[in-house]
């Protein structure tokens, strides 16, 4: 586990030493490879790949998948990091504990462990007591329309930030199931989060609250015409043999016309896109004992606090 511990602070230091560095995933897996490295378990995060009925079908997805990780290094023979040689006995008896398998690899003969940082990665992953998952709406390039050009169409990204007090992993996750990890140090939180939801151009909101009264083209002109849209989710209570709590949502809409919040999707209040941040952080985190995290900057927008 020290050896573990020190290549995961590796990895992390690389987005922890230069706060100017962007936050880029480390690696990343496809769905069928998380499934088989989780035993088929997903956590919080819903699946992105159908399931497949047949149970022989999804043992052989699941030994293909295990042979791409072992082919890329992402899978050991259970003792090889410790053991020069234990490739040859990978049948052999192991600790049971200390490795995944999974139904195919177990017929096979084969046990197997996660290589370093992967395991100690998705450990964090799975024992992170507070998940922050963030969707992101990205709006139609209305600009290319009016030079003459075609409109492009919206994107939507999502972001999942498994937190702990001392250590977070990243978890970008695309419609098409591929899985990509970074872990971050506490001084990167707000990156983590600013660097995937906020507008280079935000501005804090003015004026006073805007509601939903008629159309949502009218919310959104009132809204000053935000170019991002996102939904946040707030899961607590993970990973302590009950289901999780129910989600607390909210929505925040960002962009040069102003920054607004709301937390039941019909009024939206001016904030500070910066310190609208730092608040879904304080939230988070303040649901783990003794979290002393601040981040920077408050909520209130340039029409008073919210």
């Amino acid at each position: 586990m020290e050896a573990g511990t020190a290549a995961l602070a590796g990895t992390a230091a690389l987005t922890g030493s230069d706060d100017t560095l962007p936050l880029r995933p480390a690696l990343t897996l496809t769905e069928e490879e998380l499934l088989t490295l989780t035993n088929g378990s997903l956590g919080v995060v819903p699946a992105r790949l159908p399931e497949l009925a047949d149970p022989a079908a999804t043992d052989l997805v699941r030994s293909v998948a295990l042979r791409c990780l072992m082919a890329r290094g992402l899978v050991l023979p259970t003792g090889a990091s410790q053991q020069a040689g234990a490739a040859q006995q990978a049948g052999a008896a192991q600790d049971a504990g200390a490795t995944q398998q999974t139904g195919a690899a177990q017929q096979a003969g084969v046990a197997w462990e996660a290589a370093e940082p992967l395991g100690l990665t998705l450990t964090l992953r799975e024992l992170a007591p507070t998940v922050l998952a963030l969707r992101r709406e990205l709006g139609a390039l209305r600009e290319e329309a009016q030079s003459g050009g075609p409109e492009s169409e919206g994107t939507s990204a999502v972001r999942y930030l498994h937190l702990h007090r001392e250590i977070a992993v990243i978890e970008d996750v695309t419609d098409d199931g591929m899985h990509s990890f970074l872990p971050v140090f506490p001084d990167r939180y707000q990156d983590a989060v600013a660097e995937f939801i906020k507008p280079p151009d935000a501005i804090a909101g003015q004026g006073g609250v805007q509601s939903l009264d008629g159309t949502v083209e009218e919310l959104l002109e009132a809204l000053g015409s935000p170019t991002v849209l996102v939904e946040t989710s707030l899961i607590t209570g993970v990973g302590e043999g009950v289901p999780p709590a129910e989600p607390v949502s909210q929505m925040l809409a960002l962009g040069p016309g102003g920054s607004f919040r709301s937390h039941d999707s019909l009024t939206y209040h001016p904030v500070d896109p910066d310190g609208a941040i730092a608040d879904l952080l304080r939230e988070a985190l303040g649901t783990q004992a003794g979290n002393d995290w601040v981040g920077e900057g408050s909520g209130a927008g340039a029409g008073g606090p919210t």
